[in-house]
């Protein structure tokens, strides 16, 4: 194996937070996207567009074939547009959109697109009806070749190279505690 595959192989970490969600490739320090978990809809103004003639023609012309915009994106309409939270909705179409429009963003060649495993930090919370939706989406949708959950707490422990320990995690919206 080259060293260019073994880099474009190595599985992508994924954290979908509340706020923000990271994104990057296993190895690295840091993830390569953090990302608000956001997203517009172009057609769910704040206010009716008869009050601003011209407003729709405005933002339909500037994106034409985007229905959706994510992330940063996303924040720029937020004084126009409707701010949504996937995470929140439990929209998993919508998070599916999400994903690939950050993944593009890792600028993988063409013949190792949707070929990495998949490694998912799956908070104390997460449901086994999420964690299914999630397994349709990264093989039924992307057909990635394999998906992992690690529960946070494990996540932190293997970082600090430690069989056990008191996990404080203070989350953007929930904090836990776990051993």
């Amino acid at each position: 194996m080259s060293s260019e595959e073994n880099e474009q192989l190595r599985p992508i970490i994924i954290d979908f937070g509340n706020i923000n969600t990271r994104i990057g490739r296993a190895g690295k320090d840091f993830p390569e996207i953090i990302a608000p978990s956001v997203y517009v809809d172009n057609t769910d103004y704040l206010f009716s567009s008869d009050i601003i003639d011209g407003l729709e023609d405005i933002f339909i012309i500037e994106k034409k074939a985007e229905t959706q915009l994510f992330g940063d994106e996303a924040l720029k309409y937020k004084n126009i547009l409707n701010l949504h939270e996937f995470r929140k909705e439990n929209n998993y179409t919508i998070l599916m959109k999400f994903f690939y429009y950050h993944y593009k963003q890792l600028d993988i060649p063409s013949e190792y697109q949707f070929k990495q495993p998949i490694i998912i930090i799956s908070p104390f919370f997460m449901s086994e009806l999420e964690r299914s939706k999630l397994r349709d989406v990264f093989f039924n949708v992307f057909d990635f070749p394999s998906l992992l959950f690690v529960p946070e707490s494990q996540g932190i422990l293997t970082i600090l190279q430690k069989a056990s320990g008191v996990i404080i995690n203070i989350g953007e919206e929930f904090t836990s505690i776990t051993t």
